[in-house]
């Protein structure tokens, strides 16, 4: 992105749009398949205990929490033929990549008595990439237009593009698996196939990203302290912390203990998890435009609202499933969860440049993107680990089995604990998160321009 090309709230381009958007099929294939399919890999095929695996996927996600920020700062700060942000997409891409691939070749503790320093070091190595990926990313929206309803359409494509990549990550993984084998040799390839698919859209999005506007690197450098005052001093910014923290961190605990659910309590297997999480993520993908004319209407703050009252009212019937329920009801639960899903998702993403350019207008036009990008993911790594240590750990002390084979009968107590999760702890979470998004103010009267410096 160059200096001197400014954003207005003129409609941006499609191919920019479709570029920019590939960046998250890629970081969206990795996450998924690594927040489903990599637990049940470390407990039932490395041997690795569960609350031993959460605890240390969570530590490399406070790491990543914890260089987020500075991450951030730099981009800010970055001056280079390509702009502020793109250096930073090509070098993470290939660095998240990697990680995630290296993931699924490291030995099983039967193997190794190093075992669980490989599966850190290829954590550390992924959590590395995707913030160096991901913060500057999500940088761009704010730069890129200054228009409250183009924002929303441009993190449109980004909705999409998760749904793509959950279709791939939570969908195809199972399938995939069934053909190539749910053995360690198939889990390997898989993590080939996905990693280069993901590489590819990753770097196609820092490649057919060269036109979006841009501003002039910043110049002054801010300690921590004066970062995290001016973060916390922008209110809207600071409600929207608190709700996506308690969003993510319901989202993690229900991702880690879905596979268990559906091969544990339901006893349907990966195939008919790959089918239910098709019906969710298609159904996401074709509500996007629904909900981009809800926000329209009623704004995108109370759209927030009414999705994640909805969606914890639907996470509350997985109380009421079991192995007698008939599939229909399942689907019935996919159709609802893949509709709101969607409102939740455009919503959260496209309010975020509204917090960001807050700042923009109340500075007198500085351009601390980053900074408040960087804040951002940090927080959405944070809840993401403690979402995930809380939930391992609940299980493993709710008596949850780990095996070589993938074959091990679990407890009564580790059904119920599977249970609790992926009803009353994701819906309460949401149910809060609903309470704190009343107060948030901004909308389409907000001003569109700073005050001349």
């Amino acid at each position: 992105m160059n200096g001197d090309r400014q954003p207005d709230t003129a409609p941006l381009p499609l191919g920019l749009c479709l570029g920019w958007g590939a960046g998250t099929l890629g970081i969206s294939i990795i996450f998924n398949t690594g927040n489903v399919i990599v637990a049940r890999f470390a407990t039932d095929w490395l041997g690795v205990a569960a609350g031993t695996f959460a605890t240390v996927f969570a530590a490399t996600k406070l790491f990543d929490a914890a260089i987020d920020p500075a991450i951030g700062m730099l981009s800010d700060r970055t001056r280079s033929p390509w702009g502020r942000r793109r250096p930073w997409l090509f070098g993470g891409g290939i660095l998240c990549a990697a990680g995630f691939v290296g993931l699924f070749f490291v030995p099983s503790v039967a193997e190794s008595p190093y075992a669980l320093l490989y599966v850190t070091a290829a954590l550390m190595l992924y959590a590395l990439g995707y913030a160096t990926f991901n913060v500057p990313y999500m940088a761009m929206p704010a730069e890129m237009t200054r228009g409250y309803h183009e924002r929303a359409r441009l993190v449109s494509f980004r909705v999409q593009a998760i749904g793509l990549g959950t279709i791939f990550g939570i969908a195809g993984a199972p399938f995939l698996l069934q053909i190539l084998g749910s053995d360690r040799a198939g889990h390997r390839m898989l993590a080939v196939i996905y990693g280069a698919i993901a590489l590819a859209a990753m770097l196609a999005c820092a490649r057919f990203t060269a036109a979006a506007a841009g501003s002039d690197p910043v110049s002054s450098t801010l300690g921590f302290g004066e970062r995290l005052r001016i973060a916390a001093s922008n209110q809207p910014f600071l409600l929207l912390l608190v709700v996506k923290t308690l969003h993510l961190g319901g989202l993690a605990a229900s991702q880690l203990v879905i596979v268990y659910f559906f091969v544990h309590v339901l006893k349907r297997g990966y195939g008919y998890l790959g089918a239910y999480e098709l019906v969710i993520n298609l159904m996401l993908i074709a509500s996007t435009p629904l909900w981009l004319r809800v926000s329209r209407r009623i704004g995108k703050r109370n759209a927030y609202i009414i999705a994640s009252v909805a969606s914890a009212l639907v996470g509350l019937t997985w109380y009421w499933s079991g192995r007698e329920e008939p599939v229909v009801w399942l689907f019935a639960r996919a159709v609802a969860g893949g509709v709101i899903s969607s409102g939740m998702l455009l919503m959260g993403q496209a309010m975020l440049p509204d917090a960001i350019h807050h700042d923009y207008v109340r500075s007198g036009g500085l351009r601390r993107e980053g900074l408040f990008a960087g804040f951002y993911t940090t927080a959405e790594k944070l809840a993401s680990a403690v979402g995930f240590a809380a939930t391992g750990a609940w299980l493993q002390t709710q008596g949850y089995v780990p095996s070589l084979t993938g074959g091990a009968i679990q407890p009564e107590s580790a059904i119920a604990a599977i249970y609790d999760v992926m009803a009353a702890i994701h819906s309460a979470l949401l149910f809060a998160a609903a309470l704190f998004l009343i107060p948030y103010k901004l909308d389409a009267t907000m001003r569109e321009k700073a005050p001349a410096l």
